[in-house]
C-alpha cells in the first residue's frame, strides 16, 4: 500500500512537471480542452497505478474540478497551492483506500 501511494504521488508530480509543458501549462485557467487534457493526465496516472479506469476517470473530475475552483479563486490567494495540492493528495489517498476495498 505505501508503494502505491509513493507511485501515486509520483505519477503527480510527473502530470504535474514534465508531462505539464507548452500548451497545458499556459492555457489550462482559460481553454477547458487544456484544463481536462491535464486532469486526463492525472487520471491515467492513477488508472494505471491502481489498475483501475473508474479510479482513472473519478480523478479526472475531481483533479478538473479542484483546478477550475483553484483557478477562479475559490481558495483565496495566500494559501490556494497548499489548498490544491493537499485536496489532490487526499484524493491520491481516497483512491487508494477505495481501490483496496474492492
Amino acid at each position: 500500500m505505501i508503494l502505491s501511494f509513493a507511485l501515486l504521488l509520483a505519477g503527480h508530480a510527473l502530470a504535474d512537471g514534465p508531462l505539464q509543458r507548452g500548451w497545458i501549462a499556459r492555457c489550462k485557467r482559460s481553454h477547458h480542452a487544456a484544463l481536462w487534457a491535464h486532469a486526463a493526465l492525472h487520471g491515467l496516472m492513477v488508472g494505471l497505478v491502481l489498475q483501475n479506469p473508474l479510479l482513472g476517470i473519478l480523478e479526472t473530475m475531481f483533479h478538473a474540478g479542484i483546478d477550475s475552483a483553484k483557478g477562479q479563486g475559490l481558495f483565496g490567494t495566500r494559501y490556494q497551492h497548499w489548498i490544491d495540492q493537499s485536496l489532490h493528495v487526499a484524493c491520491k489517498l481516497g483512491w487508494l483506500l477505495i481501490s483496496v476495498t474492492l
